[in-house]
C-alpha cells in the first residue's frame, strides 16, 4: 500500500522531532512506502520551515530510503536554499 505524504502530518512530524531535540541524532527515513503529494506552495513552506528548524538546531545527518527512480528524481530536483 502506497500512502501520499502530505505538507501538515511531514510539518507535524518535524516540529515533534525539533520539541523531542532529536535532531541532534542522525535520521534513516524510508518512505518506500510513500508516495510525495506536494504542492508547490506546500515545498515552500516545508523548507522555510526546516530552515527554521536548521537556524535553531543546527544541521542534522539525514538519509533517505526511497522506493524507485522517480521519487528519487521528484526529490532530487526540489529547490534548496
Amino acid at each position: 500500500m502506497v500512502d501520499d505524504v502530505r505538507a501538515e502530518p511531514l510539518a507535524h512530524h518535524l516540529l515533534h522531532l525539533a520539541a523531542e531535540q532529536l535532531f541532534a541524532c542522525p535520521q534513516l527515513i524510508d518512505v518506500r512506502a510513500g508516495r510525495f503529494a506536494l504542492s508547490r506552495d506546500d515545498v515552500t513552506w516545508i523548507v522555510g520551515l526546516v530552515a527554521g528548524l536548521r537556524h535553531v538546531h543546527g544541521l542534522s545527518r539525514v538519509g533517505m530510503v526511497v522506493g524507485d527512480e522517480a521519487s528519487y528524481v521528484e526529490l532530487d530536483s526540489r529547490p534548496e536554499r
